[in-house]
């Protein structure tokens, strides 16, 4: 899939009742210290549940007269029929405040698009009117998808095949124009409890209004955001600061990584928003520095890129969402110009002071804080990018860096990566097969990433590569490119059924992490795109796999799944003569409830096919192949 950034949608909420934005403060009302407004997009198919847990744990304790607690909660109909705290099922949306366990409705404001910023900024501006505090904070409690938004209305009607939500212009439009109606200068604290939104240009967009922010870098699990320690803090010490509240969340996730296995890419972030003008600066500097030395530097880029660490999960459209941790993939840059460099330091160091504290789990280990758009080929990247991005100079780079990268005559005046030969060098042992072929001289510079493959042939000579990794660059020789297979596959199973699978492996954090494409299917036969990912231990032992589906506009959620449900898994095959995709290779599915993973070495004497390719950032490059015997 795409990388898909859609423009501002704008849909007039009838009944929405904006005249009740008052910018001036309720009659009587009390100045609390803090007031703590949360947007509950539950109106979400696949996480009503999550997130109406986030509603309970909100209306915990009693948070005293110096706290308030305002949402907005929008439900969908027919998807989770219990009721909310003391308030009974609902499906349309109200504005309730929240404490002693209690939820009090203050007002049903009917069927509403929380994916219109009209809605957002009613409702800040309401919460501020009638709640006035000495400090605001504010949480959007949904999906997110990075540079694509948040806050996904399934109710509302699509536009133009795409569901209804925030973009990040919208987000900002909406606080800034509840800033203007309320007369509050900034907000103190914003929290995405949404997925991928601790991301440079939702940062950006908001700095000029907010002080700091709390996000996350990869797809959240579960509930978006306990707020229970957050709560308690106020509770004890209503004077308590924007990063202390922050601070909180974030030690909240880290005590929670080593206690639920399923956490294992869970990262979360606290970031100084004052400082984000520098991180802009640097970040433009480093732009310009890497677009003057393209051939050398672009490329040098492009091998970082490869090597760090993404987030947005792999499933059989590989790389969804595009964004990559800046920290992560600075540290990995090498052989750039001098003045590259420098600014890549300066990039480093920005970064590093933006960021307060950070949360991660094993796969996510390299974790800086915050997270950059760079899509890997051409192909990726989003036509609009260039319209929604916070810094210019950063788009401008990526459209030079992919024009440079040219056509398969060559780039940049430099040509594709290529090997001497298209057939590699297979070594078998009882370990398994090491693979590896030589670049041609020369080519070496414009090389982005390389990749292993390693398959079977089926009998009408379709090969079902079912292992897929990262190649190493320079191992035996600075030309050399290679890598070690166990020739083993890993299988599916229920107990009843065996499925072959493709496995994806990326090395992140503390170990291997591994994803393998399924489609996964309701009870009620509904079907949608999902992963199942694991980590791998040192010794190469997987984890508690976690299966995760994704919808059509990019959000992405954990699945627990339930009775009835079915999960199949995706091979990654090439037809002879035909073009390589991800296809089912059974009618059958399997019970969700009861797959496990089942390695498997190839069958003594069949025969194996493997592959190396190499690419530029264009997607252009070259391919060696072999075929072995299994001993």
């Amino acid at each position: 899939m795409r990388a898909l950034v859609v423009a501002a949608i704008v849909i007039s909420c009838v009944g929405l009742p904006v005249h009740r934005a008052s910018s001036a403060p309720a009659q009587g009302a009390h100045k609390a210290k803090w007031t703590v407004l949360w947007y509950i997009t539950a109106d979400t198919e696949n996480i009503e549940h999550d997130l109406l847990v986030d509603v309970e744990n909100l209306a915990l304790g009693d948070p005293g007269p110096d706290v308030n607690i305002v949402a907005l909660i929008d439900r969908i109909p027919g998807q989770d029929d219990d009721p909310v705290l003391n308030l009974p099922n609902f499906d349309t949306a109200k504005l309730v405040k929240l404490e002693h366990g209690q939820a009090t409705e203050l007002q049903d404001v009917g069927e509403v698009d929380m994916g219109d910023g009209q809605t957002l900024a009613w409702f800040l501006a309401t919460g501020m009117s009638q709640f006035p505090a000495e400090h605001y904070m504010v949480t959007i409690d949904d999906h997110g998808s990075g540079v694509n938004g948040s806050s996904f209305d399934d109710s509302t009607p699509p536009v133009d095949g795409h569901a209804s939500h925030l973009d990040l212009d919208e987000t900002t439009a909406a606080v800034q124009s509840a800033l203007q109606a309320t007369g509050v200068s900034r907000i103190d604290l914003f929290n995405y409890a949404a997925c991928l939104m601790a991301n440079f240009d939702a940062a950006a967009k908001l700095a000029p209004l907010v002080d700091y922010l709390i996000a996350s870098e990869e797809v959240s699990v579960g509930p978006q955001a306990d707020a229970t320690d957050m709560l308690k803090l106020l509770k004890a010490n209503p004077n308590a600061t924007a990063p202390e509240l922050g601070a909180s969340v974030v030690d909240t996730t880290t005590k929670l990584i080593p206690q639920v296995p399923d956490q294992f890419a869970l990262t979360m972030s606290v970031i100084d928003l004052r400082a984000l003008r520098t991180v802009t600066q640097a970040l433009e500097s480093f732009a310009t520095a890497v677009s003057d030395d393209l051939t050398t530097s672009g490329a040098a880029l492009g091998r970082a890129q490869s090597q760090s660490l993404h987030f947005g999960m792999v499933d059989d459209k590989r790389d969804r969402f595009h964004v990559y941790d800046i920290g992560d993939l600075l540290a990995h840059l090498q052989g750039a110009s001098q003045a590259v460099m420098t600014a890549r330091n300066a990039l480093y160091e920005a970064e590093k002071r933006a960021v307060l504290s950070n949360a991660k789990g094993g796969a996510t280990a390299s974790a800086t804080g915050m997270s950059i758009y760079f899509p890997a080929t051409k192909d990726e990247m989003s036509a609009s990018y260039p319209q929604v991005a916070a810094s210019s100079a950063w788009a401008k780079f990526l459209v030079s860096y992919f024009d440079n990268a040219g056509t398969s005559e060559g780039s940049g005046g430099g040509t594709t990566p290529a090997f001497t030969s298209h057939d590699a060098r297979v070594a078998v042992d009882a370990n398994g097969a090491l693979v590896s072929a030589d670049l041609v001289a020369g080519t070496e510079g414009a090389l982005a990433s390389a990749d292993f493959f390693g398959g079977v042939a089926a009998a009408d000579g379709t090969i079902e590569y079912v292992f897929m990794a990262p190649a190493q660059v320079g191992a035996g020789g600075p030309l050399t490119v290679a890598q070690a297979w166990a020739l083993s596959k890993l299988q599916l199973t229920d107990g009843k059924l065996v499925l072959d699978a493709t496995v994806n492996l990326s090395a992140q954090g503390d170990g291997l992490v591994a994803s393998i494409p399924v489609i996964y299917q309701t009870a009620d036969g509904d079907q949608t795109d999902a992963a199942l990912m694991f980590l791998l231990d040192a010794n190469g032992d997987p984890g508690l796999p976690v299966l995760f589906q994704f919808d059509a506009d990019g959000g992405a959620s954990k699945v627990t799944p339930a009775p009835g449900s079915i999960i199949a898994p995706l091979v990654f095959v090439v037809p002879p003569g035909g073009d390589a995709e991800y296809r089912l290779l059974s009618d059958q599915g399997l019970d969700a409830t009861a797959v496990q993973l089942a390695p498997v070495r190839l069958a003594t004497g069949s025969t194996f096919v493997v592959a190396l390719r190499v690419s530029d950032a264009a997607g252009n490059g070259d391919l060696a192949t072999a075929v072995g015997t299994v001993p």
